[in-house]
């Protein structure tokens, strides 16, 4: 295989098998210098929007190579899930960011079913310390917000975050359609390894196969592990912006990571996306995003239905899965 020495930069989502990739496999690439997130978020997520230094992000990156092709991965540079990637505004900056100071770089972006990159996302929220209940955390607009109704005084999570197309657009504009690697969650999740050298292949990566491990990172929580852990995260003022609370006991968020284990070993089942999300809510998010898809999979030139993406919408749109009485505000 030849080695291709542009830069790398993987930009997530998150939930879409972006851990594995960042403690498993990329640390294993020789031909290219694995660049350690905290530098990356320094050199890419740290600046102000108004104070951003291409010479001083570039000159940390390159200095951390240290002579080898950069290799980036952050899914915070596609936006953050739990704030709409600040109402759609993080990621089109960090593009511009990355094409400023790597012009010439390969981007990944791998991407998931919502329905089950939705599940993943709440699993983590709770993970996070969350405390709201599913639809309470995917529609907080149709529950009471503290804060102002426009998004860019209060962002906030937001469903138009997973309609990939825009990102993957924006980035086929920016670095080109044959620099862009779209890779599906759902093949990474059927083999990890073999998807990675795959990716390795396209991207002329080297990589020592020997180290590389295909143990799960960062595994969601099952339907009963959720409720047990909203149950305890009642108790920390920690992680999640948007909770309740009733008193924070110092320490116990740090420690609430061995009752993750813990969960994981006695709720073993893992939770279907519609176990989680609730058959109502299932079929809503499926109708939501078929548009989108089926654009995604026309610009991808993929049939993202034979991978389990809603692409077909109903003849009669899905009631609206929130309680009687509760306006359905959803982006």
């Amino acid at each position: 295989m030849q080695i291709d020495r542009r830069p790398v930069v993987h930009i997530g989502h998150s939930k879409a098998g972006t851990s594995w990739f960042k403690q498993s496999f990329h640390p294993t690439v020789t031909s290219h210098r694995y660049i350690d997130p905290k530098i990356v978020r320094e050199a890419l997520l740290g600046p102000n929007g108004l104070a951003f230094d291409a010479k001083r992000a570039r000159d940390l990156i390159l200095a951390a190579a240290d002579g080898l092709p950069p290799l980036i991965c952050d899914e915070r540079l596609s936006g953050s899930h739990l704030t709409g990637g600040l109402h759609g505004m993080a990621a089109p900056e960090m593009a511009r960011r990355i094409k400023a100071i790597l012009p010439d770089a390969r981007i990944v972006i791998i991407i998931r079913a919502q329905p089950g990159m939705l599940a993943a996302v709440y699993s983590q929220y709770v993970k996070d310390g969350g405390t709201f209940g599913m639809n309470r955390f995917l529609f907080p607009d149709s529950y009471f917000f503290a804060g102002s109704e426009y998004r860019t005084q209060a962002p906030r999570f937001d469903l138009a975050h997973f309609e990939y197309q825009r990102l993957i657009r924006l980035y086929f504009e920016l670095f080109g359609k044959e620099n862009v690697h779209v890779v599906l969650f759902e093949q990474f999740r059927a083999g990890p390894l073999d998807c990675a050298k795959g990716l390795a292949q396209k991207l002329g990566l080297a990589f020592d196969e020997q180290n590389v491990s295909e143990e799960v990172r960062n595994p969601a929580l099952n339907r009963n592990a959720l409720r047990v852990m909203r149950f305890c995260n009642l108790f920390t003022a920690r992680k999640a912006r948007a909770k309740w609370y009733i008193v924070h006991i110092p320490g116990l968020f740090e420690g609430r990571r061995k009752l993750h284990r813990l969960l994981n070993r006695l709720f073993r089942r893992k939770s279907t996306s519609e176990e989680l999300l609730g058959p109502a809510t299932a079929r809503w998010i499926e109708a939501r995003f078929a548009p989108s898809n089926r654009d995604l999979g026309e610009l991808l030139g993929v049939d993202l239905g034979a991978s389990g993406y809603p692409v077909e919408t109903p003849e009669a749109p899905p009631p609206s899965p929130l309680p009687r009485g509760r306006p359905l505000r959803a982006t």
